[in-house]
C-alpha cells in the first residue's frame, strides 16, 4: 500500500511538472522592494513601540500560480522607557532583521489588473537592542516563521503594485506584524 501511495505522489508531480513545462520553460523571476509599518504585538508589544520597515527579494516562478522567494527584512522599533530603565538607559532603539524563504501562492482576479496571494515560510531572525547609557546593546538570534497575504495591482509588463501583512514570530520575544507596500517586477 505504501508502494502505491509514493507511485502516485510520483506520477501526480511529474504530471503537474509537465503542465509547468508546457506552459513556461523557462522558470520567471521576480524581485521586490518595499517598505511600511511594523507593529509589535503579543510580548514584544510590552517593550517596543512599532516603527518602519523595508523589504527586499527575490523568487523564481516554477509553476503558474506558485513561486519560491527569498526576502531580507529590516524592521525598526523604538524602546519603551520601561525597558531602557531596566536596562540602566533613558532610551532606546531596537531593530530586527531576517532572512526568510517562503512559498508564494498567486491567486489571479479573471479580466482585471487585481490579483493576490497568500505565503507563509520559514526564517533567521536576528534582534539589537541598543541602548544610551551603561548598557549598550543586547542581542538575540532565533528561527521562526511568517504567515500573511496580499494584494497586486499589474501596472505594466511584469511590474505590478502590492499591498501585504504579514505575521511573523521567532523564538520568546519577536512577534511583530509589517504591513508593506511596494512594488514587484
Amino acid at each position: 500500500m505504501r508502494k502505491l501511495t509514493v507511485i502516485s505522489v510520483f506520477l501526480l508531480f511529474l504530471s503537474l511538472t509537465a503542465t509547468a513545462s508546457a506552459q513556461s520553460l523557462i522558470p520567471i523571476p521576480e524581485f521586490h522592494v518595499g517598505g511600511g509599518w511594523t507593529s509589535s504585538t503579543g510580548a514584544m508589544s510590552d517593550n517596543y513601540d512599532g516603527n518602519g520597515h523595508f523589504v527586499v527579494g527575490a523568487g523564481i516562478g516554477f509553476l503558474p500560480h506558485l513561486e519560491l522567494q527569498a526576502e531580507y527584512m529590516r524592521n525598526y522599533f523604538g524602546i519603551r522607557s520601561g525597558q531602557a530603565f531596566a536596562n540602566g538607559s533613558t532610551t532606546g532603539s531596537a531593530t530586527v532583521d531576517s532572512v526568510s524563504i517562503s512559498p508564494m501562492l498567486h491567486i489571479g482576479v479573471p479580466t482585471t489588473r487585481f490579483g493576490g496571494y497568500v505565503t507563509g515560510g520559514l526564517g533567521f531572525y536576528h534582534l539589537s537592542d541598543n541602548y544610551s547609557g551603561p548598557t549598550q546593546s543586547f542581542t538575540h538570534n532565533s528561527f521562526g516563521y511568517n504567515i500573511g497575504g496580499g494584494v497586486t495591482y499589474k501596472l505594466f509588463g511584469p511590474a505590478r503594485l502590492y499591498g501585504e501583512v504579514r505575521y511573523h514570530h521567532a523564538g520568546d520575544g519577536i512577534n511583530m506584524v509589517p504591513v508593506t507596500l511596494g512594488i514587484r517586477f
